[in-house]
């Protein structure tokens, strides 16, 4: 499965990105500091997106850029590393 985690360098994120890359996933990362998302993520092949999915501009440059980037989109997204129950 291919996911793009955003929000990746907190602390639901980063344990996420671990997770699925552990899992044998492909996974890219969203992250706002390049530097801190380089440092978290120094053991792991995983790409890292720069942007911030709060700011439309950015949002739109990162899912354009994203789009170029790969032939297919990836399998799931998970948005700013949110879980939300439905009730």
């Amino acid at each position: 499965m291919k996911a793009f985690v955003t929000g990746s360098t907190g602390l639901l994120g980063n344990n996420l990105v671990r997770l699925l890359v552990e899992q044998g996933h492909q996974v890219k990362a969203l992250a706002r500091s390049r530097e801190k998302a380089d440092h978290l993520f120094a053991d792991l092949n995983v790409p890292i997106v720069q942007g911030d999915s709060l700011r439309a501009k950015s949002r739109s440059g990162i899912f354009t850029a994203e789009a170029r980037s790969s032939q297919k989109k990836p399998s799931i997204n998970f948005s700013r590393a949110i879980v939300y129950r439905l009730c």
